[in-house]
Order: structure tokens, then C-alpha cells, then sequence
């Protein structure tokens, strides 16, 4: 595990991961706000507004992001000792996906103003 936490690619791609994930929970419960009525979840160039749905659905990616990182960070622990290079590949993939989530929330949640 000392090994794992000593290298230095691993220990900023997990770091600037966590770092988003934070800035997306944060975002996330400032801008959710209960509401009796459906919000927009999805908007489609071609048809428009084509998914709808309670105002809970919209903490799903914040959840799927937590799911995201705590997996691949364990995994990317696990597999460290035998390929180096996926450990490091699976830390990479987990900050693009963090990435990616938060620019899905702030465009879903944005649809709602």
C-alpha cells in the first residue's frame, strides 16, 4: 500500500479526482433544490426535452461519480502489484469520467433555471 501511495502519477490523478468529485458534490447539493413538480433531466437538439422526472433524479450522476471513484481507486489498489500501467490507466480514466459528470450536471441542471 506505501508503494501505491509513493507514486506520484497515481497520487495526482487520484487527488485531482477527488478534487472534482468534491467541486461536483458541492455544486450539486447548493443547485438541487426539492420541488413539487417534474424537472427536465435530458435535452435532445432533435426532439427537444425527452426525459423528465423527479427532482431526486438528479443527484444520480453525483452517485454514479462516488460509485466511479471509490471502485476504481480500490481496483487500481488492487492491481497495482501485478501492471503497473493499468493501475495508473484506471486513476487517468476515473478523472476524465469525473470531468465528464460534472459538465453533464452543470448542463442538466442548467436546462432547470
Amino acid at each position: 500500500f506505501k508503494l501505491y501511495l509513493v507514486d506520484r502519477w497515481i497520487m495526482v490523478m487520484t487527488l485531482s479526482a477527488l478534487a472534482v468529485f468534491c467541486f461536483h458534490s458541492w455544486y450539486t447539493i447548493t443547485h438541487v433544490h426539492p420541488a413539487a413538480q417534474n424537472v427536465f433531466l435530458h435535452y435532445n437538439i432533435v426532439f427537444g426535452t425527452d426525459l423528465v422526472g423527479e427532482w431526486q433524479a438528479q443527484l444520480i450522476p453525483l452517485l454514479v461519480g462516488g460509485v466511479i471513484l471509490i471502485a476504481n481507486v480500490v481496483l487500481s489498489w488492487m492491481l497495482y502489484g501485478s501492471n503497473r500501467l493499468l493501475s495508473r490507466l484506471l486513476v487517468s480514466f476515473t478523472f476524465l469520467v469525473e470531468i465528464s459528470l460534472v459538465v453533464g450536471q452543470y448542463f442538466m441542471l442548467n436546462l432547470n433555471l
